[in-house]
């Protein structure tokens, strides 16, 4: 297994291959052309299809601002390779450059004609049954077994992570309305808490609580994930 610095990821909502992959390539041309004077970008497959729902437009034009960027949508185009396909073309008074990017998944992007880079496995255990017999014998923890491969700098990776995901719920639960889009979807996290604890009411998902507030805690932090917008807002 990777590093858990791999699998925990921050990067714009909602999703890691509509969102954040294209944020990652967006960059990669501004590093790349920083000469530019205009961007712009060419949408295929999937991220065509559904690229307005899942703001990968807004992400592009925000990752490259403030250098100009027009996003177009191209549903006709066949992926062959892969549905999440998008090309990016620099320009400065005539054309500077372009890639082809696919944007694979948990925020990982793969470049035509490059070599795709893969991170090295640091957990030599392969299955938990693995790891849990390896702590028993040496008579140590998840945590320490986490700290021995990677290291001390991993707890405040952790602790950071740890504290995005709880503003994300915390932003999710002060917001009305619906989520960017044509479809209008509403926002029910706030409606929900509200009709449960009294619109006045405090809610702290993470305080320490006695053994009867508990089960109820647990349960309400669950509502919360589930129906927290603000990823889906990026």
């Amino acid at each position: 297994m990777q590093s858990l610095k791999y699998l925990y990821k921050i990067g714009h909502g909602p999703s890691s291959s509509h969102t954040m992959g294209p944020a990652k390539a967006a960059s990669e041309m501004v590093k790349r052309y920083p000469n530019a004077t205009r961007f712009e970008c060419i949408l295929y497959g999937s991220l065509a299809l559904t690229g307005k729902g899942h703001l990968t437009d807004k992400v592009l034009i925000d990752t490259i601002s403030p250098i100009p960027c027009e996003v177009k949508f191209d549903i006709f185009t066949p992926c062959e390779y892969h549905p999440n396909m998008l090309d990016i073309i620099a320009y400065n008074e005539g054309e500077l450059g372009r890639l082809r990017f696919y944007s694979v998944g948990g925020g990982i992007i793969e470049i035509e004609g490059e070599a795709s880079f893969t991170e090295p496995s640091i957990y030599k255990l392969t299955t938990f049954n693995q790891i849990e017999t390896y702590c028993k014998e040496k008579k140590i923890s998840l945590v320490d077994f986490v700290l021995e491969v990677e290291g001390e700098e991993i707890i405040d990776f952790l602790l950071n992570a740890y504290e995005v995901m709880k503003q994300c719920v915390k932003d999710g639960l002060k917001e009305s309305g619906t989520l960017p889009g044509d479809l209008h979807v509403a926002r029910k996290a706030k409606d929900i808490l509200s009709r449960r604890v009294g619109e006045n009411q405090i809610f702290d998902p993470w305080r320490r609580t006695g053994k009867k507030e508990k089960s109820w805690n647990r349960k309400y932090s669950g509502y919360c994930g589930l129906w927290s917008s603000s990823r889906t807002c990026g």
